[in-house]
């Protein structure tokens, strides 16, 4: 994403199933996640400043204009984004390839 010029990645979540996989997923590419303060509660992964959480539209605004202007800010942010997917990945990858033998195994039976 960075390559692509991407500054920051949006993932306005609400009622998502899977929002840890989707959140890190997002950050893995590098740059600043921005998401919903709803669905930070519904991760269970622990994320830490790796994810900024706003309460609504108006802040989310805010914080996305924020890391565009701040440069220390998004370096911040998309540091702590990059060093947390690289501790959760292994762990979600793992998880992953266990449901979708579960679910091989259930198609079979």
């Amino acid at each position: 994403m960075r390559e692509l010029g991407c500054r920051a990645v949006i993932e306005p979540l609400m009622f998502e199933q899977h929002v840890d996989t989707k959140l890190v997923n997002a950050m893995s590419q590098g740059p600043p996640v921005i998401t919903t303060q709803e669905g930070m509660r519904r991760a269970h992964a622990e994320l830490g400043e790796a994810v900024l959480a706003t309460a609504g539209p108006k802040q989310m605004s805010m914080t996305v204009h924020q890391l565009m202007n701040d440069e220390s800010l998004w370096q911040l942010h998309a540091s702590a984004a990059t060093r947390t997917a690289a501790l959760q990945l292994a762990d979600f990858e793992v998880a992953y390839d266990l449901r979708r033998a579960l679910l091989r195994v259930s198609e079979e039976g």
